[in-house]
């Protein structure tokens, strides 16, 4: 026999026809009709009619089947009207429940059915989670407590009790439940690392670490010992970090993680040479890890020893290729010029690696030194071909090497088209406008800047863009004013921001105060052309001509533009013409 959905029932073809022959009976008696709707009319609740609950659980058990689990539910809520106390009709209505993710009506059957009937353990303990994940923790401990008066031992529910006082902060409460386990059950890996945690939340740092240590005993895994790093490094306990990775392998010699661990701490502490021995003699034992390898060559790199990297990393590549070895010995062969040898290794990258998107990054870089912009340009274009893969920072980086080519209406194309994707991304909308304003188009660059703005009112480079724009065009230098201090609060250190200060000051007409601020610019970024010239304006406008030749001579210096150098020559000249006419 076939279902609606062409799939071979699983009821024998007498069930089903008893089904069809009860739908019938109950109609006629209970509509008057022969209608066969599945809108029909439950018996009253006082009544135990078992046919009746037999033929709903029936249907809500092959709908259950077929996975209709809101027809299921409606069919089973149905039985339990027939026969209100059957277990087994709950039962599948929490199951079917939390199959579709309504924890809260599975807690309201299972409520029914452990307070009528009692329940057994698993069921109290089942609604005592529910009841937890729904919020209602005075209801969940009450249950807890309540399997406790039937199993005093039972350790899940003495466990689950210990963390909802930790989650209420009833930290005395938490530790005595926690502790009442290791009494029963000296060896419970649970209580150990719950304690540990609960120690860490009540800033009992000595006695969190005493139970990390056992709980560590009882199960050596690297996803403890990483929890275990963590919170001793926060507290800065890295001798005790020390210890327990050795007291672990007094234990478990052989044990990777916490070899590693060891390794890792001494050289977090400063004791290179003693990290460096425990490596190279646990490469000469009999279980060798490519990871020893891996973090000597990783030690030698960031020593800047690269013959020694180089050895290690191979070492470790030898045993087991990696992409991340690969990606670390591509690097490693460009500090060492060798060019080629890294795109070979980054070309071996695929894509579902983690490492892909720096290798990209990577080879476009050296493709570029090579002035292979065009097989950059190639490059990061395949990979931005998987759009769920592309970052801002590919758009960006192909609309740079676009510039590179001179190819300056496709860079600002990319990144318009980036948009779509990255609409608020506030570093593609900065260097837009930049590039919107290199290319003569101003009035797309501010309201480009104030859009950006809009994004982030405090984006120290859009306010300094819009103030310091508007001072140089001499207009709403009131309001110049207020964003460019904005920005100097934000970046009180950048020399480009506090030029644009001081020039708002000589546009407001203080002098005094336009040339100490710019004075600091200098000192600040003292190889900025511009900022000279500024400063040589104020001395100007101070009559200090001297400082102001000497200023328009540095930015001449310092100037790579031939029409600019030829504007300070003019401003150097014509200071010499007033001079000699003044003393004429």
């Amino acid at each position: 026999m076939l279902t609606k959905s062409g799939m071979k029932s699983r009821y024998p073809v007498q069930a089903v026809l008893l089904s069809l022959l009860l739908l019938l009976s109950i109609s006629c008696a209970k509509t008057g009709d022969t209608d066969n709707s599945k809108s029909i009319t439950p018996p009253p609740l006082d009544s135990q009619d078992r046919s009746c609950a037999y033929f709903y659980y029936l249907w809500g058990n092959h709908s259950e089947s077929n996975r209709k689990y809101k027809e299921a539910i409606d069919a089973y809520e149905k039985a339990l009207l027939c026969d209100p106390y059957s277990s087994m009709i709950l039962e599948k209505l929490v199951v079917v429940s939390l199959r579709i993710g309504n924890e809260a009506k599975a807690a309201l059957h299972l409520q029914k059915l452990v307070t009528e009937q009692q329940g057994t353990i698993s069921q109290n303990l089942l609604l005592a989670r529910l009841l937890a994940r729904l919020g209602q923790l005075d209801k969940a401990a009450q249950r807890y407590q309540y399997v406790l008066k039937r199993e005093p031992n039972n350790e899940t529910a003495r466990l689950q009790l210990g963390l909802l006082y930790t989650i209420e902060k009833k930290y005395a409460k938490a530790e005595e439940t926690f502790l009442s386990v290791t009494r029963m059950k000296p060896e419970s890996y649970p209580a150990s690392l719950y304690l540990a945690k609960l120690y860490g939340e009540m800033d009992n740092v000595d006695r969190a670490i005493l139970w990390y240590n056992k709980a560590l005993l009882l199960n050596p895994s690297s996803e403890l010992m990483d929890e275990i790093a963590i919170f001793c490094s926060h507290h800065q306990r890295y001798d005790d970090l020390a210890r327990i990775y050795s007291t672990v392998l007094q234990k478990y010699p052989a044990n990777e993680a916490a070899n590693l661990g060891l390794a890792q701490t001494h050289f977090v502490q400063g004791k290179d040479e003693q990290a460096i021995s425990h490596l190279l003699k646990l490469k000469q034992t009999g279980s060798p890890s490519h990871r020893y390898d891996l973090m000597l060559g990783r030690y030698y790199f960031g020593n800047n020893n690269l013959e020694k990297a180089r050895l290690f990393l191979l070492s470790s590549f030898e045993q087991k290729e990696t992409s991340e070895l690969r990606y670390l010995l591509a690097l490693l062969s460009v500090k060492q010029e060798r060019r080629e040898e890294a795109l070979e290794l980054l070309s071996k990258i695929d894509p579902d690696d983690p490492e892909y998107d720096n290798a990209v990054q990577l080879d476009v870089m050296i493709l570029r030194s090579m002035g292979r912009v065009d097989d950059a340009v190639e490059k990061i274009v395949q990979k931005m071909d998987n759009k769920e893969r592309t970052q801002p920072e590919d758009y960006l980086l192909l609309s740079d090497l676009f510039q590179e080519q001179k190819k300056m209406a496709r860079a600002i194309e990319i990144l318009e088209e980036s948009l779509k994707q990255f609409k608020k991304n506030e570093l593609i909308l900065f260097e837009l406008g930049l590039l919107y304003e290199k290319t003569g188009k101003s009035k797309q660059a501010m309201s480009t800047m104030q859009n950006l703005l809009r994004i982030n009112g405090n984006h120290p480079q859009a306010l300094n863009y819009i103030g310091y724009t508007w001072a140089d065009n001499n207009i709403h230098l009131e309001q110049a004013l207020e964003y460019i201090k904005r920005a100097v609060h934000l970046l009180p250190e950048n020399g480009y921001i506090q030029d644009s200060l001081g020039w708002v000051y000589y546009r407001l007409g203080n002098l005094d105060k336009a040339r100490a601020i710019l004075e600091k610019a200098i000192s600040l970024a003292p190889g900025d052309p511009l900022i000279h010239d500024h400063l040589g304006d104020v001395h100007r406008g101070l009559g200090n001509n001297n400082k102001a030749i000497e200023s328009y001579t540095n930015a001449l210096k310092f100037f790579q533009d031939e029409k600019k150098k030829q504007l300070m020559r003019q401003k150097i000249e014509s200071i010499h013409e007033k001079t000699e006419n003044n003393s004429s």
